[in-house]
């Protein structure tokens, strides 16, 4: 009876390990696909790429009248708007510099000084013809001294406070003949606070506004003369340019209410790039592409252009999000599935490829594919090869 007992508890015993084994077993892996990185995934495809040069700039006038800050201004007054009509010398805007600001400060403390000066000289006694002549002459602090020493000891002290008044009177003069300098110089050089128009045109761009403080170099306004060209302008990489030419059109890709624009390639530029000594396979130089744009377009405006290159077929296309790279080149990565007591398991693997063709939202690749792998296209983690990983629900 005892024996039958103690196997009874010890079959419970037993089954109450494994149950709690596999209730661990269960939650841990729980936990642990909680953290995994979440991805979604593709089948890889065969496709058509059209191949495009495309980039984005702002619109500009080729010869651009624009009116420039020489100083920082605060506007008060803008008598044009964008798109208005002007003729050469029209006022676009009345302008206080941050000189005419201090030249009131000046006139200010000058005002007071002067009043000043009315006292002294009332205090003093001194007659007219003294205080001409000490405004012509002046009296320096040596020649106070030795007419103090001069003076009989009777009347030294009578002496010495007439002379330091007219000291005092002499030195206020001074200060206020400085300051009437300065005035005059911040005077001349506050005039003509008027900003014109250098050219006729249309304004095709206003950016100052009233009460702004416009910084020293900063544009406030931009002119375009009847006739002039509007371009546009962007970089891409080397290889890119090396497959247009001078004389392409482009088309608008947006916005779409400017596709009655065409755009000509005017002229391919090389610019100059820093880069190491020791180039890695990814880096390559950029060239400026500026294009002649022919319609009704705004200045500052910014467009995307693209020039379509050749179509062609290929085995295995992917979408853009799904290629990756770095200092070994352009990869993919793969789904690898694993079976398991618990379920399947989601593991990522490295395909090294070559880029073919691309166009805006998808790339045609080459390498170790045979065209049924399923490759991550977006990742809620970053990623690399043979990491687990758990799919998008």
């Amino acid at each position: 009876m005892e024996q039958s007992r103690r196997k009874k508890w010890i079959r419970r015993a037993a089954g109450i390990f494994l149950f709690v084994l596999v209730l661990l077993t269960f939650f841990s892996n729980t936990i642990m696909n909680a953290t995994l990185p979440q991805v979604t995934m593709q089948q890889i495809q065969s496709g058509v790429i059209q191949e495009q040069v495309r980039g984005s700039g702002f619109v500009k006038a080729e010869e651009s009248h624009e009116i420039i800050a020489e100083n920082t201004q605060i506007v008060q007054e803008k008598r044009k708007q964008t798109g208005d009509t002007v003729e050469q010398g029209e006022v676009l805007f009345v302008v206080q510099s941050e000189q005419e600001v201090d030249l009131k400060q000046q006139k200010e403390e000058l005002e007071q000084l002067e009043i000043d000066y009315i006292k002294l000289v009332v205090e003093s006694g001194i007659s007219s013809e003294e205080k001409k002549k000490l405004e012509e002459s002046g009296l320096s602090e040596a020649e106070c001294m030795a007419q103090m020493e001069a003076a009989k000891a009777e009347e030294k002290n009578t002496i010495q406070a007439k002379l330091l008044k007219q000291l005092d009177i002499v030195k206020q003069w001074r200060t206020i003949t400085r300051k009437r300098e300065t005035i005059k110089e911040l005077e001349e050089n506050t005039k003509g606070m008027e900003l014109v128009a250098p050219v006729s045109g249309i304004l095709q761009q206003v950016t100052a506004e009233v009460g702004e403080t416009v910084q020293a170099g900063e544009s406030m306004a931009v002119i375009l003369q009847e006739g002039e060209v509007m371009e546009v302008s962007f970089s891409v990489p080397a290889s890119q340019a090396a497959e247009v030419k001078v004389g392409d059109t482009a088309v608008i890709v947006s916005p779409r209410y400017l596709q009655n624009i065409t755009a000509t390639l005017k002229t391919i530029i090389g610019q100059e790039v820093t880069q190491s000594e020791e180039r890695t396979q990814t880096s390559e130089d950029m060239r400026l592409l500026t294009f002649e744009l022919n319609g009704e377009v705004t200045s500052g405006e910014m467009i995307t252009l693209a020039i379509e290159q050749n179509q062609g077929s290929y085995d295995f296309v992917v979408p853009l999000s799904a290629l990756q790279s770095d200092k070994d080149g352009n990869f993919l990565l793969s789904i690898q599935t694993k079976t398991s007591p618990l379920g399947n398991r989601y593991y990522t693997e490295r395909i090294p490829v070559t880029v073919q063709a691309s166009d805006d939202t998808q790339a045609a690749v080459s390498g170790a594919l045979y065209g049924n792998e399923y490759v991550v296209i977006t990742s809620n983690l970053p990623l690399e090869g043979g990491q687990q990983v758990r799919l998008m629900e």
